[in-house]
């Protein structure tokens, strides 16, 4: 339910997906077997083998294998697996979308071009076209690699581009899935976040910035509902605020910011931590079994709200009153 970036159809049933796409059917085996961590291990060692000898040696190049790595990588958890093998094979479904023709319009491949010649000179060529499939897939890439660039400031992510924004257009007015629509609110939600941990903050004041970054999220649409995909869009959207206020913090240090400024700071200071509660309530809420459920991105941004609750509490600066933070955050109920 939490992964709109791999489509099933409802008629499907599993001798069908193993005729037609048998990797990836190896792949939601291997991620659903979590009841029995060692067997798992050993079958999420297998999977990263065939990736290897596939791609690698075989130089297979497909959609079966592309939505396979987006289900591995989406479900890539510590207690399972490798967690230093996850960067690898991030670069791998970065390369396969690039082989795939997929990561631009048609019209720019060097292959379209290539065939486009041919026909040309009397050849003809059969044109090239896009699946919704093959939408979702790279989206799907670029909301992956753009979570471990945010949470952990790693990985060249696959740029955002005029295509990536025509692939979601294309989503939004096919609606040929309800979750088609999760899918486009999770990835705008990501690429705000990303554009504010890119962006440099020299030329104003934060609030400036954060005001425009607000207006684009709210007109996303505050998350509701119920149920693990509600979760994960309030997750998000949680996240997504405190890196628009964490830039509060930048360069504060006790013998680098006058008085006057952390009074011009405080108030985008605080909004952080307001953002950091909301994401710790809401991912306080979730009972423990359904952390075997969400997406390896929740444990991803989890660890950047702890760094932001550590960098936060560390300020020695006077006028930043830490014990009324830690009363506020409740120190002891998170690390429990």
């Amino acid at each position: 339910p939490c992964m709109p970036f791999v489509i099933l159809p409802v008629d499907i049933n599993a001798s069908s997906l193993a005729s037609i796409k048998p990797f990836l059917l190896q792949v939601i085996t291997t991620v659903a077997f979590f009841h029995d961590t060692a067997k798992q291990q050993i079958m999420a060692t297998d999977v990263m083998r065939q990736v290897s000898e596939r791609m690698l040696i075989q130089g297979e190049k497909s959609m079966d294998l592309l939505q396979g790595l987006l289900v591995f990588l989406s479900w890539f958890n510590p207690h399972s697996f490798l967690p230093q093998n996850h960067t690898n094979f991030l670069h791998l479904a970065m390369a396969l979308t690039v082989d795939l023709n997929i990561d631009r319009m048609p019209g720019l491949c060097e292959k379209v071009a290539m065939e486009a010649a041919s026909k040309a000179h009397g050849i003809p060529q059969p044109a090239k076209t896009i699946s919704n499939d093959e939408r979702r897939a790279v989206i799907g890439i670029f909301y992956l690699t753009s979570q471990i660039f945010t949470s952990f400031r790693k990985v060249d992510t696959l740029k955002w581009t005029p295509w990536l924004t025509e692939c979601v257009n294309v989503l939004i007015h096919a609606q040929e899935y309800g979750s088609d629509t999760f899918l486009v609110q999770l990835v705008q939600t990501q690429r705000i976040m990303h554009e504010v941990m890119s962006t440099e903050y020299d030329h104003a004041p934060v609030q400036f910035y954060a005001k425009s970054f607000l207006s684009d999220l709210d007109s996303i649409g505050s998350p509701s509902g119920d149920g693990t995909m509600a979760t994960v869009r309030r997750l998000q959207y949680a996240c997504t605020r405190t890196a628009i206020w964490e830039r509060s913090f930048a360069t504060l240090t006790a013998n680098k910011v006058k008085e006057n400024d952390l009074r011009q700071r405080l108030d985008g200071m605080w909004r952080c931590m307001e953002a950091v509660k909301a994401y710790i309530d809401v991912y306080m809420e979730m009972p423990p079994e359904d952390y075997l459920f969400v997406p390896f991105g929740v444990f991803a941004q989890f660890a950047y709200i702890f760094v932001v609750i550590i960098r936060a509490s560390s300020i020695t600066t006077d006028g930043w009153d830490v014990k009324a933070l830690r009363e506020y955050i409740d120190f002891s109920t998170l690390m429990e």
